[in-house]
């Protein structure tokens, strides 16, 4: 072979990318993928995932009809380029392929199959397939099917739309439409942590922080009074913050562990025991059990997603601190890869240690040390020290390591079992019950473009519950609105402002159902439209002016009815007594500036009383 001709793999990899009259998209797709002696590629230019860098081996195809094999590879790139970001998503479309098709057409039953073979009667076979609880990897989860379905539909999809191998295909090709239309009820949802249980964890978390950081700034402190490459291998035995000083000055990091310094010199463990030097290194690097609160934190406080808050970088591309007049405020806007789009939020930063704002700027100095043994975790906010292999570490959601930690800590503030991502539905749950129901609001918190995402994917048996009663409180109000002749209107009560149960503005009721006043009927909302102020359980909030204008106006109404009402006795067996409770208890002793602002606070028109 002269010197200018190709081997055979560069002739493959020109072959694979000659082809012509093709779109944009799919001469971008070749020029991504590579064939040639080492395999089949693909070499995304913007792939850059934590836990899976480089190519994505396309491999798995090679066995396949060479046809088959070089339209499922473009299909994939295809698909990848126009609706997959995540570097990790591409990975797992991969492996759905190799586990789903490749693994069912590697069958000894089944004869060759190309290109032309692929046709609706085909996709039904692989469902069936696919669905069969005896296949390799089988799971009962429709979801799961599903994606595994979708790994090829998705690449013949992008086959379809394309001019060149349209032609190619299968006439009699039909992608399977909506193959498991309920595979999201299946959806194991992250369990929301109980009320009790999120208050333990948050309030535990913070006090943990606050006594790390106040420990740490005081050993700091006393670190720094002291000047490591001036003191003597005796003075640095005296304390963990000298030695740490000493250390610090004298070595690069990681420091020698104490074994390791014995043997440089002989002198070092008799002057520095091991606890005085293990206590400095605890000064000097953060252990995992050290980040752990204060990552509940900033999880918990933005309700992002887990892996969000463990790839948070330093660098001002995840996060900054600008200042507006006195006030310092914390901007967040991580880049969420599989929505590709920012998770932004605003927080004030304040002096309290557990604030988050100050969180991420005590793990800016924290980790310093960390960048200098490991450059590539320079950036990183969340990172931590293993002292048993002697190496600065990323936190990763799935390694034993942080499991471990997470679990000391529930046990320690007696906590179940957790995991961080119990913290973002724990928190829509929360906004779900402060909101009153409002998906918008849980919506807008998620930073989801679409509600029916927050729905379908954070909806808790609490939420289910609340919207059931909910649903129940507005049935029974709407009732009593007809029975009333609609005297009695929920609109005049808006959720969050009054209370839905008392049958007149601008009070509460300790038991709608249980009216005391005669003629109610057990067990229904209370229709006695007026007659609150004689009732036993009737209350009224005396902070709000929302409340005394209502009062004032039921006072109007009841002067109105003695004028209006034909049988002037009937107003005074009915209407006096309660005008005269109104008068002498409900509407004396209200605070001035309460009783200013009630005169000019916006409230619908009550209805006459009869």
């Amino acid at each position: 072979m002269s010197e200018n001709e190709p081997t055979a793999g560069e002739a493959r990899n020109t072959a694979f990318r000659k082809r012509s009259g093709s779109s944009v998209t799919a001469r971008i797709a070749r020029a991504i993928l590579r064939h040639d002696d080492t395999g089949l590629f693909a070499d995304f230019p913007n792939h850059f995932g934590d836990k899976s860098k480089g190519p994505i081996s396309l491999n798995f195809l090679l066995p396949l009809d060479s046809e088959l094999r070089d339209a499922l590879a473009e299909g994939y790139v295809m698909h990848c380029l126009k609706r997959v970001k995540s570097a990790d998503r591409r990975y797992v479309l991969s492996h759905r392929l190799k586990n789903g098709l490749v693994t069912y057409l590697a069958q000894p039953y089944l004869e060759a199959t190309t290109l032309r073979d692929i046709n609706e009667d085909f996709l039904q076979r692989f469902k069936r397939w696919v669905d069969s609880p005896d296949r390799p990897r089988a799971t009962s989860k429709p979801l799961m099917r599903a994606e595994v379905l979708a790994a090829v539909q998705l690449p013949l999809a992008q086959l379809q739309a394309s001019k060149e191998w349209k032609a190619r295909l299968s006439p009699s090709l039909r992608l399977i439409a909506s193959p498991y239309p309920k595979a999201h009820r299946s959806i194991d949802h992250n369990k929301a942590l109980s009320e009790p249980e999120h208050e333990r964890l948050y309030v535990g978390a913070a006090n943990d922080v606050r006594d790390i950081t106040a420990r740490l700034n005081r050993q700091w402190t006393a670190m720094a009074r002291i000047d490591g490459a001036e003191i003597s291998i005796v003075d640095a035995g005296q304390s963990p913050e000298a030695c740490a000083a000493w250390l610090d000055a004298n070595f690069e990091h990681p420091v020698p562990t104490w074994y390791e310094q014995g043997q440089l010199n002989v002198a070092y463990q008799q002057c520095i025991s091991k606890a005085v030097q293990n206590a400095a290194e605890r000064i000097l690097y953060p252990d995992i059990n050290e980040i752990v609160p204060m990552l509940v934190v900033v999880c918990a406080f933005f309700a992002l997603n887990p892996s969000l808050t463990f790839k948070l970088r330093k660098d001002g591309s995840d996060y900054a601190f600008k200042s507006l007049g006195d006030v310092e405020r914390l901007h967040m806007y991580p880049h969420k890869e599989r929505a590709g789009l920012r998770q932004r939020n605003v927080l004030t930063v304040t002096a309290h240690p557990d604030n988050p704002g100050q969180i991420l700027k005590y793990l800016e100095r924290r980790t310093l040390r960390l960048g200098l043994m490991r450059p590539e975790l320079a950036d990183r906010a969340f990172a931590h020290f293993s002292f048993r292999v002697r190496r600065a570490v990323a936190l990763n959601v799935s390694d034993l390591c942080w499991k471990s930690a997470l679990k000391r800590f529930a046990d320690r503030h007696g906590l179940p079992e957790f995991t961080l991502a119990q913290l973002r539905p724990t928190t829509l749950d929360l906004v779900h019950e402060l909101s009153g129901g409002n998906i918008i609001a849980m919506q807008a918190v998620a930073m989801h473009t679409d509600a029916q995402t927050t729905y379908t994917y954070y909806t808790s048996d609490a939420q289910l519950r609340r919207n059931r009663e909910r649903l129940g409180e507005m049935q029974m109000q709407m009732e009593r609105w007809a029975f009333t002749g609609g005297k009695i209107r929920p609109e005049d009560r808006p959720h969050g402002l009054a209370d839905q149960g008392a049958a007149t503005p601008g009070f509460t009721c300790l038991d709608p159902k249980d009216s005391p006043i005669p003629g109610e009927v057990r067990g229904e909302l209370c229709t006695a439209y007026g007659r609150c102020p004689e009732c036993p359980l009737a209350l009224v909030d005396p902070t709000s002016p929302r409340a005394l204008a209502y009062l004032v106006m039921l006072n109007e109404r009841i002067t109105e009815a003695h004028e209006r009402m034909a049988d002037p006795s009937a107003w005074h067996l009915r209407w006096a007594p309660v005008q005269e409770e109104l008068l002498t208890y409900w509407l004396a002793g209200w605070d001035p500036g309460i009783a200013e602002k009630s005169r000019t606070i916006p409230i619908p028109e009550l209805p006459h009383v009869e």
